[in-house]
């Protein structure tokens, strides 16, 4: 938590390997200013997008919409395979 308050962030990690995009979504959810940081809404697409672009995605996604826990179960599945 301190480093946090500093602005600190971990470097990124090279295994497993994370895709360059994957990385810029971490980033951009890293942001010290709110206003800064993606809606979730952001994140879930940008996720959806980057798993649809994976060689042997286990996640095969045909739609975004859903419920909001539909949509969280996806986030969280989706940052497992991706991180």
């Amino acid at each position: 938590m301190a480093l946090v308050i500093r602005d600190k962030r971990p470097d990124r990690l090279n295994e497993p390997r994370l895709s360059d995009e994957a990385w810029e979504v971490i980033q951009q959810c890293w942001a010290m200013e709110p206003r800064k940081r993606p809606k979730m809404k952001d994140v879930i697409e940008s996720l959806i997008a980057i798993s649809r672009s994976m060689p042997h995605s286990r996640f095969p996604v045909t739609s975004t919409s859903g419920t909001a826990n539909t949509s969280v179960r996806r986030a969280k599945f989706l940052l497992r395979i991706l991180y």
